[in-house]
């Protein structure tokens, strides 16, 4: 026997799921607010690339 959620229910279900996503998502992101070396890490990751944050060539 295989029990078939109504589909207002299915609805509910995801609209939580997708809220709870987006708690996540900015608690993720919040734990990130006060880091200092943030800026620092970015630099090498652009220097590792071997170029800079901003595009300053407008060849296109």
């Amino acid at each position: 026997m295989t029990i078939t959620p109504k589909p207002e229910q299915e609805r509910k279900t995801v609209d939580r799921a997708k809220q709870h996503s987006k708690i996540l998502f900015l608690q993720q992101a919040g734990a990130f607010n006060d880091d200092s070396s943030l800026s620092e890490l970015r630099n090498n990751i652009y220097q590792a690339r071997g170029r800079s944050e901003t595009d300053d060539d407008v060849s296109s």
